[in-house]
């Protein structure tokens, strides 16, 4: 799965880019660079990583009371009860994470804190360019607590003996600066860590590198662990001329891919993600993907074709109808002209028609069967001993009021009047006479 690794900035400068890597797989590095949150290749990733620089995080050890970790309404509450004296800032403003499984340990468990609304702003600032995280880990993160061991220092040993997971890390920031990092589930053999211990390096350009010595955490570690001594390969020689001795190269990019490979994720409660959130930004980000990732490219261009076949097609159908009606309306105007030899301007062709043929019928002294008169001569000849005791004419039908028809009258009226295109129904004990529909 190919997955975007964005390095969240120190600073929350809006104009500042974001250095990011991508990979194909998790695990090989495609791209390392630095882009603005619009120009980031998430459409090519699958997934998107956010990573909170080590310097932006606090670690703290906690032991939670029994339930807690599984009730997240209440979790809040139990950290700022438990943390409240050991920060400087107010906890309202914090964002808590609680290590992975931690519902399930039975002792004391990690806290990484940082400032929530840093992380939110530029959480909100890369969503906003449609690069939206799935999840956030730490640059660093310790392994989970274990109880210390007990150790018993023996005449002429000098300190007790390393933790098997402590690691240093030398490390080149996106300003310029170096620090060394050391890790591990515990700072020394019978005592509690911090998780992770960070110490500035001093500027190369402003220290004499052979004076510069490096803490005693991370003497001990290159001494009795050589092995456990990464650096970047920005600084890398400088922290061998540190040291007095090799260190083993880690590129940048991938100590994040590492760091993005872990369970650690800190979008935990007012950062955690429900689910009609995540459906939002699944469908942001694929809308996103499917804009701009190459392998959709051939999809596009295949879809603005067929728009633009049923545009055209649409078009040319409309063409045609109105050729169509074009073409009706010339003939029904011809058969006026060709009928009525004497009209020579059209305007209206059945309006027209119609009052020619009524012109017709009133110089022949034919009645229309559509006028009141017509009506009541074809009445008279199929009903000639017929009483209507009323007629009510509205200029579009003829009401006989007072009038009973067998069924035999009524067939012989309705026979009648079919030639004559007219309809015979009854209304009540009326009879009415209009032009069939």
């Amino acid at each position: 799965m190919a997955q975007l690794l964005v390095r969240l900035r120190l600073t929350a400068a809006s104009d500042a880019s974001f250095a990011y890597v991508l990979s194909p797989d998790g695990q090989a590095v495609d791209r390392h660079a630095h882009a603005e949150a619009a120009l980031l290749p998430f459409q090519d990733a699958d997934e998107v990583v956010a990573l909170v620089p080590a310097q932006a995080l606090s670690w703290h050890r906690v032991q939670l009371p029994k339930g807690s970790a599984a009730n997240p309404a209440r979790l809040r509450t139990v950290l700022e009860g438990l943390l409240e004296e050991r920060v400087l800032d107010d906890m309202a403003e914090l964002n808590c994470a609680l290590q992975p499984d931690a519902a399930k340990a039975s002792g004391p468990v990690w806290v990484a804190i940082c400032h929530a609304g840093w992380l939110r702003e530029q959480l909100n600032e890369l969503e906003a360019a449609g690069c939206v995280a799935g999840r956030i880990v730490p640059e660093f993160a310790p392994q989970p607590f274990r109880a210390a061991p007990v150790v018993t220092t023996e005449p002429g040993m000098e300190a007790p003996p390393l933790p098997e997971d402590a690691r240093i890390h030398a490390i080149a920031d996106e300003d310029g600066s170096a620090w060394w990092v050391r890790t591990g589930s515990d700072l020394e053999a019978g005592e509690e860590a911090p998780g992770v211990l960070l110490w500035p390096l001093p500027d190369p350009a402003l220290a004499d590198l052979n004076q510069a010595e490096p803490p005693e955490a991370v003497r001990r570690v290159a001494q009795h662990a050589p092995k456990a001594v990464l650096a970047d390969a920005a600084i890398a020689q400088w922290a061998e001329q540190s040291l007095r001795q090799p260190v083993t190269v880690q590129h940048t990019a991938q100590r994040w891919l590492h760091a993005a490979g872990t369970p650690w994720n800190l979008a935990q409660m007012a950062f955690a993600n429900r689910q009609s959130d995540r459906v939002r930004k699944q469908a942001l980000q694929l809308w996103q993907r499917f804009l701009h990732a190459p392998q959709w490219q051939a999809v596009r261009w295949g879809l603005a074709g067929l728009v633009l076949v049923q545009l055209i097609g649409l078009n040319w159908a409309a063409l045609q109808e109105r050729r169509m009606l074009a073409d009706n309306k010339q003939a029904i105007a011809k058969v006026l002209t060709d009928t009525f030899t004497h009209v020579k301007l059209v305007v209206d062709p059945p309006t027209q028609m119609q009052r020619e043929l009524a012109a017709l019928r009133q110089g022949s002294g034919a009645l229309a069967a559509t006028e009141v008169e017509g009506m009541l001569a074809l009445v008279s000849r199929a009903l000639p001993d017929a009483q209507v005791q009323a007629l009510q004419w509205d200029g579009t039908q003829l009401r006989m009021k007072g009038i009973t028809l067998s069924t035999e009258q009524q067939g012989s009226l309705q026979a009648t009047l079919r030639p004559s295109r007219l309809a015979l129904s009854q209304d009540g004990n009326d009879w009415l006479i209009r032009l069939a529909p």
